[in-house]
C-alpha cells in the first residue's frame, strides 16, 4: 500500500513514543491510500513507456539529471528523517557519503 498526495502539500511532522516522527501532509491536499493491482501496476508501467518513447530526444537526455536529482531529494528526505537534528550541510554530506558507497558498490559488485 502507498499514499497519494495531490493538490498543496505541506510536510507537518510530530513526535511520536520514542525517536518515531509521524509526517503528515497537510493544506489544501488529498490523501489517497491505495492497494493497486497488478493490472493497474502493469497500466502504469506501459503509460510511462508510452510517454517515454513519444519523448523528444532532448528531453530524453535531460531526463537523466532530472531523475537523479528527484533521486537525490528523496534520499536527502530519508536521511533528514534518520538525523532530525542534522543541520542541511549535514544532510548534504550523509548524502554524498551514501553517494559514493553506492559508487564503490557498482564499481566493485
Amino acid at each position: 500500500m502507498y499514499l497519494a498526495f495531490s493538490g498543496d502539500c505541506r510536510k507537518i511532522e510530530r513526535p511520536l513514543a520514542g525517536r518515531e516522527t509521524l509526517t503528515v501532509q497537510v493544506s489544501a491536499c488529498t490523501i489517497v491510500a491505495m492497494n493497486p493491482s497488478q493490472m493497474e501496476i502493469d497500466a502504469l508501467y506501459r503509460e510511462r513507456v508510452l510517454a517515454a518513447k513519444a519523448m523528444p530526444p532532448e528531453e530524453k537526455l535531460l531526463a537523466g539529471p532530472r531523475l537523479f536529482d528527484f533521486s537525490c531529494r528523496i534520499m536527502a528526505d530519508g536521511i533528514r528523517g534518520e538525523y532530525p537534528g542534522a543541520d542541511e550541510a549535514e544532510v548534504q554530506k550523509i548524502l554524498c557519503e551514501r553517494l559514493a558507497f553506492i559508487r564503490q558498490l557498482e564499481d566493485n559488485p
